[in-house]
């Protein structure tokens, strides 16, 4: 049966914040529309559309602003004051970076206005291409491995430099020594933070699943509850960013779960295959 109500949360979500462009957007508010973690909303927003959260709350209040300098006699800083900004040079820096111009150059001159549209979601049906997955039901877990802060919005860019210092530092060496047979398998990459997303910014684990082990006492352990899954094959002719795509535009909608509070993990095996695994449920 198709997740209708996973759309509905995804297009009341741009509502709220198309309603709030010239105010306060709270995350909390967004979680709540959702029905899951702030951080597990950036994730979807951000392989669903194809950019970041902050980046698209930001494009909007830029287009509006454009707009809006067009059709009334307000001042600049007025537009600055209204959509978030702590000075009008601020305003100015961004809304030149956004649409290549000034905004005292809009009303004297002739310019051309960038806009970034009001998205909305729709259901995409299962059928146009095959989607390899499974689900797996584990037992309590837990991963112990080097621990990362990053701001969520500059994920993208700072996630592959963790990985490159791993591989310097001779951390990578040392988890490849800890691999077990225990699920999830191989060299792990998590993103989370102590309390599953609740802020805007997240912890970045590379690491291992293992069993309890007190004389690890270099790495930063997390324990996972006993959770459902579904696991993602990442083929070598598939982008990683469409798996993620897949799951929340197309398998995730068409499917009877619904996301848990749980942060997505990547595992790397030694025979470079790679899964992504989701947390789910009922």
């Amino acid at each position: 049966m198709i997740e209708v109500d996973w759309i509905k949360q995804l297009n009341a979500s741009i509502e709220y914040i198309e309603k709030n462009l010239d105010g306060s957007i709270s995350s909390q508010q967004l979680s709540e529309i959702m029905m899951c973690s702030f951080e597990n909303f950036q994730k979807v927003f951000s392989y669903i559309s194809g950019k970041t959260l902050g980046v698209y709350i930001r494009e909007r209040r830029l287009s509006k602003a454009g707009i809006e300098l067009l059709e009334s006699n307000e001042k600049i800083i007025d537009f600055a004051i209204k959509y978030g900004y702590s000075s009008q040079d601020a305003f100015t820096r961004a809304f030149k970076t956004f649409h290549g111009c000034l905004p005292s150059e809009v009303r004297k001159n002739i310019v051309q206005l960038n806009l970034t549209p009001k998205l909305s979601f729709q259901i995409k049906i299962i059928g146009e291409e095959q989607m390899n997955y499974r689900i797996e039901e584990l037992s309590g877990f837990k991963v112990y491995g080097k621990e990362f802060d990053i701001l969520t919005e500059n994920a993208f860019e700072e996630v592959p430099k963790m990985w490159k210092t791993v591989k310097k530092d001779g951390t990578m060496e040392t988890l490849m020594g800890m691999i077990t047979n225990l699920k999830p398998c191989g060299i792990l990459g998590i993103a989370a933070n102590g309390q599953w997303g609740k802020s805007r910014e997240m912890k970045y684990i590379v690491g291992v699943t293992k069993e309890d082990d007190p004389q690890v006492d270099n790495f930063k352990a997390i324990d996972f509850p006993k959770s459902t899954w579904v696991v993602f094959n990442v083929e070598k002719k598939v982008h990683v960013k469409k798996t993620y795509q897949d799951f929340y535009s197309i398998w995730l909608p068409n499917s009877e779960y619904k996301l848990a509070d749980l942060p997505v993990i990547e595992a790397y095996g030694a025979d470079n295959t790679q899964e992504i695994w989701f947390a789910i449920h009922k």
